[in-house]
């Protein structure tokens, strides 16, 4: 459903990354909040941004930056992301 969405309007999965994209996307499906971020691994540790924006104001609700161990899985970040997201 998605991708025959992206197709139509002729946006790339790509263009997801940016913000202002999902946020447009956001508002043509109707959704009340998008959330927007991006996992970094190096060396030593993970940190992980989340921004949780509301479609309609372009107001940010909640926004992460926790640094995390870099021993954890994919799975375990989200939902220690959503663990932190939600009690904000």
């Amino acid at each position: 459903m998605i991708d025959v969405l992206l197709n139509e309007l002729k946006i790339a999965s790509s263009d997801l990354a940016n913000p202002a994209t999902a946020l447009k996307l956001g508002k043509i499906i109707s959704a009340r909040l998008i959330t927007t971020g991006s996992i970094i691994r190096d060396a030593e540790s993970v940190q992980v941004s989340i921004r949780v924006i509301e479609t309609e104001t372009s107001e940010i609700k909640v926004s992460l930056a926790e640094p995390m161990e870099k021993k954890l899985t994919t799975a375990q970040i989200a939902t220690r992301s959503a663990s932190c997201c939600s009690s904000r």
